[in-house]
């Protein structure tokens, strides 16, 4: 086998390879764009969550407590973070 052969080889393998990976490239960036979005979705969902253990907190503060003063709940009465 001449140098010539080994070239044309090493050539033809390396377009079968770009080809393929333009062929694969529209699932790529959709896997790219979902995975991005199940991301956005995750922040969103925990922004959302502590605004509302937040908003909680502070209304059975108030009504357990209208006069302002902070008092201690009772023990397994608080919310557990997990």
């Amino acid at each position: 086998m001449d140098q010539a052969t080994l070239v044309g080889y090493a050539f033809g393998y390396l377009v079968t390879l770009v080809a393929v990976f333009i062929l694969c490239l529209p699932f790529i960036i959709g896997l790219v764009l979902l995975m991005l979005l199940a991301g956005v979705v995750r922040l969103i969902l925990l922004v959302a969550t502590a605004l509302t253990v937040g908003l909680i907190g502070l209304f059975k503060s108030a009504r357990n407590n209208p006069t302002g003063n902070p008092r201690r709940a009772p023990h397994g009465t608080d919310l557990i973070a997990h």
